[in-house]
């Protein structure tokens, strides 16, 4: 190596990062991520899928230490995708709570990548780190949107260049694009390439890339060494906790979880705030809820059947559309879905029946539900991406608005007087789904139903709303209760009046409404003979 690298002159090369997570895939890469900040200079940094924030809080923490002025953006959805998997909204909260210290220059765009489009310039990004969904035509499209944003010093990284399984398709589009670009590709820690698409690099970065790639051997052995170092340092613990081994860990530890009290007791005041009776009255059930939740994670239940019968399973439509689709508009499923579909919707099968989805992603599940229903059924889609209007035709009609917008709801009932079956399937964040409920569950038929899937994590705030939705199933005065004497009846409230039922299911929530109103919770009795106690 020759003077224009020379290791031991890189301040960031050797520099500690403040954030390392088992759960990442990025801690390998994080040291040439904070070398890049140091010898680019990038004046604006955007990545494009951040998840834990591993590699986005590395070039955020080598900007602060260089010292140099840069204006850095992360976008992202932060509920997941095909390949990172969904998951619940203590992600983001545990990065926002750690990204707070980069604040001056730095934002989380809690959105989607063409969203983010527009807030950024053309030709005015210097570092561009592309990790979102990786199929071929993911990142393919990824690279083309942003291409017109790249500065004319621009560096694009992608993450996964040397994984070929699942469906990732990185490395093929780098293979079509390393030719045109000086370039560098690491192969550890996933792989992980560098695109020199700028035409005005500068003279470091020039110089550092034709000697890397004179020297790939012994440049590949330094990063996967520095990189293999930092993942074994990676304390196994929970996000926000997995910081390093060595300074004090202790503290880091509980520091966190100080913070993540902090916000508890935020949030128990809010709610006092809001209803000091219901808040007292949840308290109360806490211990109970807490027994319930030992007992579902320490219990081993039999599985011996003691009712004779054939193994076999009814015939689900749903699955067999599902298992035959190979090709065209993709659909993503958890495989126990496909029962609780069929459970609850199958009586709408050969009916009129008004089917709004929330949630389109690759579309292949309109078709699905337009095949299941048969003719007579009308399909409504909501997406928040605007590219979703492609899936719309002469049944099936798409929206385009946000689930947590209360006004776009509002737009929805109009345009769409009757729904039948509403399925949340869109950003999986409790308060996405507590909103589309509570503005949607009442303008459901009666008779209809409502489910909302992907609900994951016991910890889950919108399956603890749920929960406590379904406390108001059992609401009853106790005092008005009668002797044993006599026949009695409640008067029910609204929820009873509405609600049928509410099923849990691993994932998933049903909510069923009545075909017609209960007014009275009615009590009876029948015989004539009784114990004299």
């Amino acid at each position: 190596m020759n003077q224009d690298f020379n290791p031991l002159k890189s301040k960031q090369l050797f520099a500690y990062p403040k954030r390392l997570l088992k759960e990442s895939a990025w801690n390998e890469h994080v040291p040439f991520a904070m070398f890049l900040v140091e010898l680019q200079q990038p004046r604006v940094v955007v990545e494009l899928g951040t998840q834990f924030g591993v590699s986005y809080c590395a070039f955020c923490q080598a900007v602060t230490e260089t010292g140099f002025r840069a204006s850095c953006y992360a976008v992202d959805t932060w509920t997941g995708d095909g390949h990172a998997g969904l998951y619940g909204h203590h992600v983001y909260e545990d990065l926002k709570a750690h990204h707070k210290q980069y604040e001056s220059f730095s934002q989380l765009l809690r959105m989607t990548f063409d969203g983010a489009l527009q807030l950024v310039p053309d030709k005015s990004v210097d570092l561009l780190h592309i990790d979102g969904l990786h199929t071929y035509e993911a990142v393919k499209r990824d690279y083309n949107n942003w291409l017109s944003k790249m500065s004319d010093r621009g560096i694009i990284l992608f993450h996964d260049t040397v994984v070929t399984g699942r469906g990732f398709g990185v490395h093929k589009l780098w293979t079509e694009l390393a030719p045109s670009f000086p370039h560098f590709n690491f192969e550890h820690g996933c792989g992980l390439g560098i695109l020199a698409v700028g035409k005005d690099q500068p003279e470091v970065v020039a110089n550092f890339l034709q000697m890397a790639n004179a020297n790939a051997s012994a440049m590949r052995e330094l990063f996967s060494s520095l990189g293999r170092r930092l993942q074994a340092e990676v304390v196994p613990a929970k996000i926000g906790q997995g910081v390093r081994m060595t300074k004090n860990p202790p503290s880091s530890i509980l520091i966190s979880r100080i913070r993540k009290i902090i916000r508890l007791l935020r949030k128990v005041l809010r709610s006092v705030r809001n209803d000091t009776k219901l808040t007292a009255f949840s308290l109360e059930l806490l211990p109970s809820v807490v027994r319930g939740m030992r007992f579902g994670r320490e219990t081993t239940f039999s599985s011996l059947r003691h009712t004779q019968g054939t193994d076999s399973k009814p015939s689900n439509p749903l699955l067999a559309y599902f298992s035959a689709h190979k090709e065209g508009a993709g659909i993503y499923k958890w495989m126990h879905y496909f029962d609780i579909y069929h459970r609850h919707f199958q009586k709408f099968v050969g009916c009129e029946v008004h089917v709004l989805e929330v949630g389109i992603y690759g579309g292949g599940s309109l078709s699905m539900w337009r095949q299941y229903f048969g003719e007579n059924c009308h399909i409504y889609g909501v997406d928040i991406q605007p590219t979703c209007v492609a899936h719309s035709d002469e049944k099936t009609r798409v929206f385009i608005g946000d689930q947590a917008d209360r006004a776009f709801w509002d737009k929805i009932r109009k345009a769409v007087p009757i729904v039948d079956i509403l399925i949340d399937d869109g950003g999986h964040l409790p308060e996405q789904q507590r909103i589309t409920l509570e503005e949607m569950l009442p303008h459901i038929s009666s008779g209809g139903v409502y489910l909302c899937e992907d609900i994951h994590g016991d910890n889950n705030e919108f399956s603890a709303y749920v929960q406590g939705l379904a406390n108001g199933l059992n609401f009853a005065i106790m005092a008005e209760f009668p002797t044993h004497t006599a026949d009695f009846a409640l008067t029910a409230t609204e929820l009873q009046k509405a609600i049928q039922s509410i099923h849990l299911y691993p994932f998933v929530t049903v909510i069923e409404k009545r075909e017609q109103n209960l007014d009275v919770l009615a009590q009876r009795k029948q015989g004539t003979q009784w114990p004299n106690y």
